[in-house]
């Protein structure tokens, strides 16, 4: 998500004036974090991490 941020940023800075519809477009072009996002493990947060001792 950072390279991607960082790619609209630079959208900005060269293309002075560009919208945000603009600048996303082009940051997408360059890492389409969308496309990254990892499927859900479903963890169950609800239970210790690690075993305990007696």
């Amino acid at each position: 998500m950072l390279e991607r941020e960082s790619a609209e940023a630079r959208y900005y800075n060269t293309h002075p004036g560009a919208t945000y519809e603009q600048a996303h477009a082009a940051a997408n072009e360059v890492s389409n974090w969308q496309n990254q996002i990892p499927a859900p493990t479903y963890e169950d947060y609800s239970k210790p991490w690690r075993q305990t001792w007696a």
